[in-house]
């Protein structure tokens, strides 16, 4: 297998030129970036790179096993230079990096176009700053007790008082923003100013994928109902 530096593979960084690494292994991925699945904006946001942790993300072993044959053109050294790969490096991603790097599946159809990094009139920085924190939040503190609060048919109130204090309760509140009841920032990450229908649309979406119709409605369904008309008409 022929041996290249992280310098040659840094040169390819074009769309008629795109080559990426993988653990250790180089992709021209050129020929490829028409049918990637994700559309060719996600590979070629890491042209020339090695985009290890961002394979990972969204593909496994089988994926390797099935285009290496065809992309591979070769290695990195004698794999001594290689930069840590996501299986070596345990160091957690960033919000700023895993919001650069989209989210969903990457199903051409099956995700909103936005969730792939293309361009929106909508769909700025502190919508990818609240769904990335919002995501971190659900994965640690809901979707681990799911299944035991749908048995005992109650959502603690600790999990409720949490929700008040990053702001979610908040959001299911309509328009405008109760900005007189809510003083901190929104998921911790963004300021109140920034908040508009579509964040709320992106923390009621991520709450969801806890998979639990009963925990989401506990949470926010009969307060998206019945606490609006109480701050308005109160």
């Amino acid at each position: 297998m022929k041996t290249y530096s992280i310098g040659d593979v840094t040169s390819h960084n074009t769309e008629q030129d795109c080559w990426i690494i993988v653990h250790g292994k180089v992709y021209d991925m050129t020929p490829f970036l028409n049918e990637h699945p994700g559309g060719k904006k996600i590979v070629l946001k890491v042209a020339g790179q090695d985009a290890s942790k961002q394979f990972d993300n969204f593909h496994n072993q089988a994926i390797l096993d099935k285009y290496t044959p065809k992309l591979c053109i070769g290695k990195i050294g004698d794999g001594s230079d290689v930069s840590l790969t996501a299986q070596e490096d345990h160091t957690p991603v960033d919000e700023e990096e895993e919001s650069s790097i989209g989210f969903g599946d990457m199903i051409p159809f099956g995700d909103p176009a936005w969730y792939q990094d293309y361009e929106s009139p909508y769909y700025n920085d502190h919508h990818r700053q609240v769904r990335s924190a919002m995501r971190k939040f659900v994965e640690k503190e809901i979707m681990p007790f799911c299944s035991e609060w749908d048995e005992n048919k109650e959502v603690p109130k600790s999990a409720i008082k949490r929700l008040g204090e990053l702001g979610i309760l908040a959001n299911t509140c309509g328009h405008p923003f109760p900005k007189k009841y809510f003083k901190g920032k929104i998921m911790g990450v963004v300021d109140v100013e920034h908040q508009d229908a579509l964040m709320e649309f992106i923390i009621s979406d991520e709450l969801s994928r806890c998979g639990s119709g009963g925990v989401v409605w506990g949470l926010l369904g009969g307060l998206g109902i019945g606490l609006p008309p109480v701050l308005i008409f109160r």
